[in-house]
């Protein structure tokens, strides 16, 4: 009876553990006859105590003390954002229509921004460099939004990630100047986009590839990637085509980097450029593809990017590119001057230190919605 006891007193937990092996699912059993004093108490569930910053105290301070000679009273910050596009409404919040189910990202990450900053959420705006449709992903997303005071970079990621879903993640964050636009001083965009021709899809990669089971011609699909690099008149590889024609907007766009490689069971395609239309890179993924496929000659295409048939009513042969094999990977930005400076001193400027809206226009052409 002592050696027992010793046991129980040296291995307590080893004690019941067996004991419960004896009876693995017996529900007949009561389970009072398991509960022993030697096993340790849970302690309740601790309480972080949080500071006056919205940070718990460990993690230090999130704003910081006022920048000296910087007579502004705006802080802008560039955000680089990742998310999962099948898990949104887009990119860019439908403030005037009813899209309470599905949220979008940039209504996402204002909330979590208003929550650390302790502002309301009206008051933040956010803008992104790419106004990404309902489904298309991203890893390298810009966008910026102006704060009264200054933020500690590494602890703002920090505490506007813990409020955010897991389907959307901020990676980093950089102090911008105050005349800075996402929109205005994007230097180029890279899209990825993946396609898997087997004939069956695995489960895994339903989110993120177009699946097109067919035996394609690689020789044919570069063919089309190779004609539609450099500058073109994109009017019917575009998703409005309707508005461009009636606001007289310039469909001419330049792909600089359009590489096709093979993967695993497919393709993937890598398309660089400083701007594209509406739907462009679906339409033009669609394209090689519809080549591949015998649909049309290499001709036909050519044809479409000359120009000789704009302004004409077109339905392209090829079907767009669904939206969830799209991600948008990397925006690279102009060379910028430190955050203390403007870009454009030249034009008038608000309190804020940001262009009035009469002058943005002017500074450099923006590129087209993706």
């Amino acid at each position: 009876m002592q050696s027992f006891s010793f046991f129980r007193l040296r291995f307590p937990t080893l004690l019941i553990t067996s004991t419960l092996a004896h009876h693995p699912s017996s529900c007949a059993l009561d389970s009072r006859q398991y509960r022993s004093s030697l096993l340790p108490r849970i302690p309740p569930k601790i309480q972080r105590r949080r500071n006056s910053e919205g940070l718990s105290c460990c993690a230090g301070r999130l704003f910081l003390d006022p920048v000296n000679e910087y007579r502004y009273k705006g802080y802008q910050y560039a955000l680089t954002v990742g998310y999962d596009g099948g898990e949104f409404n887009g990119w860019q919040a439908q403030r005037h229509k009813n899209q309470a189910r599905v949220p979008t990202v940039q209504q996402t990450i204002e909330s979590a921004l208003s929550r650390v900053l302790k502002v309301p959420v009206d008051s933040i705006r956010l803008i992104g460099a790419s106004r990404t449709d309902t489904g298309v992903h991203a890893r390298g997303q810009i966008a910026s939004f102006m704060s009264e005071r200054p933020l500690d970079t590494n602890r703002l990621v920090l505490a506007v990630n813990s409020r955010l879903p897991r389907t959307v993640r901020v990676f980093s964050a950089r102090w911008v100047n105050p005349d800075f636009h996402p929109l205005v001083h994007v230097r180029r965009k890279r899209y990825s986009y993946k396609v898997h021709t087997g004939v069956i899809l695995d489960p895994l990669c339903r989110f993120d590839r177009w699946h097109v089971p067919l035996a394609l011609d690689i020789s044919l699909v570069r063919q089309a990637a190779r004609a539609m690099e450099g500058k073109h008149d994109f009017e019917h590889f575009s998703g409005a085509k309707t508005e461009a024609l009636g606001r007289g907007r310039d469909s001419h766009r330049s792909i600089d980097i359009f590489n096709v490689e093979e993967i695993q069971d497919g393709l993937r395609f890598d398309i660089v450029g400083a701007g594209f239309l509406y739907h462009q890179v679906r339409h033009v993924v669609g394209a090689c593809i519809g080549l591949a496929c015998g649909l049309y000659d290499l001709q036909y295409l050519t044809t479409l990017l000359s120009g000789s048939a704009a302004g004409q009513h077109h339905n392209p042969k090829w079907q767009m590119g669904r939206a969830h094999g799209l991600c948008l990977e990397e925006i690279e930005l102009v060379d910028l001057p430190p955050p203390t400076k403007l870009i454009h001193p030249e034009y008038e400027h608000d309190e804020y230190g940001r262009v009035s809206s009469i002058n943005t226009s002017n500074m450099v052409e923006r590129p087209g919605g993706d």
